[in-house]
């Protein structure tokens, strides 16, 4: 078995966002470390990324915070909106109006869910406005933070919408020249695997 210590590389197959994010987390850990472990990824020069609009989680906040990359910065390159839930419409019944909606601030919960239960359906309002103002900050179209709030940092807890070209662009940029990532254009045609199945060679 190949010992933590053995280990010089590590090599990432696939760009787009899910292999920079990867890539520059791993980079961002190893490199802290001595000796230092080189993170490659290898991506085909003749697929492109889908430059399509990509919806994210609250945690990517906390991603971008620790590559070091500014907040500013990224909205402004990868043309960022913000995100502040998911709403499911017609959630048990097509054309119903009714949803499930999915706040992403955290809620406020006492002893409320069992009076809300025991109300008729007509006087119970909507469970998410119970425990949270968010809906309602967004059914009033407002934001989640202000301009003079601090990177990453809002009133609400928050998301973003992107341009998933553009990010993968900035990621690569910024993993290559401030994480130190070697990025390869490539095509992977083999394998070498040994009797486990582990990779051995690409």
């Amino acid at each position: 078995m190949t010992s933590r210590k053995d280990i010089k590389s590590v090599v990432i197959v696939g760009g787009g966002t899910a292999g920079w994010i990867s890539a520059c987390h791993l980079a961002k850990k190893l490199n802290a470390r001595t000796p230092k472990i080189q993170v490659m990824l290898v991506e085909s020069p003749n697929i492109p990324t889908i430059g399509v609009g990509e919806g994210t989680v609250p945690m990517l906040r906390e991603t971008l915070k620790y590559f070091g990359i500014r907040e500013d910065d990224f909205i402004r390159r990868c043309d960022v909106t913000f995100k502040q839930s998911v709403k499911f419409i017609d959630w048990n019944e097509p054309n119903s109006g009714e949803y499930y909606h999915h706040l992403f601030d955290y809620p406020y919960f006492k002893d409320f869910t069992s009076t809300w239960l025991n109300k008729s359906l007509s006087d119970r309002g909507r469970y998410a406005d119970l425990v949270s103002v968010q809906g309602h900050l967004i059914d009033a179209g407002y934001g989640p933070k202000a301009m003079t709030q601090p990177q990453y940092r809002g009133a609400m807890h928050y998301a973003y919408h992107l341009d998933a070209a553009k990010f993968t662009k900035l990621l690569t940029e910024f993993g290559v020249e401030r994480l130190g990532v070697k990025h390869l254009l490539a095509e992977v045609i083999d394998t070498k695997i040994d009797a486990q199945g582990n990779i051995l060679e690409l």
